[in-house]
């Protein structure tokens, strides 16, 4: 099983119209997943975004909400309401006992093309394998 070690970005005040990106911060170890908040009131309804690198929407993020995904790469989180939003951002990163690519549950494979973007729910956050 693997160690993990959490980072966070702190709250960031993700301007109206804006989109801001995100790389490991800890470039000597492989980051295995990064955690997206809204701190937005529900009453609000201010969505944002996860894009990635095309700059392409990838998922939402509902108010007093929070995606979890599985990723090494950098991505971006757009804010394209009208209004400033505060966010945190989270990453997690393995720290020893990893897999190797391929490897153990859902590994493998080259395939490609479609994108699967299998979702589970767990405590309280979406978590999703993006290709």
């Amino acid at each position: 099983m693997a160690n993990n070690r959490m980072a966070g970005r702190g709250i960031i005040n993700l301007g109206a119209g804006t989109m801001q990106g995100f790389e490991a911060t800890d470039r000597t170890q492989e980051r295995r997943s990064f955690v997206v908040s809204n701190l937005a009131a529900v009453a609000d309804g201010y969505e944002i975004y996860v894009v990635d690198t095309a700059k392409l929407e990838v998922m939402a993020v509902f108010p007093k909400d929070r995606q979890a995904f599985d990723t090494a790469g950098m991505f971006y989180v757009k804010n394209p309401n009208a209004v400033a939003v505060n966010i945190i951002v989270g990453e997690v990163f393995l720290t020893g006992g990893a897999q190797s690519a391929g490897q153990g549950p859902g590994g493998g494979g080259g395939g490609g093309g479609g994108g699967d973007t299998s979702s589970s729910y767990q405590g309280g956050t979406r978590r999703s394998q993006l290709p």
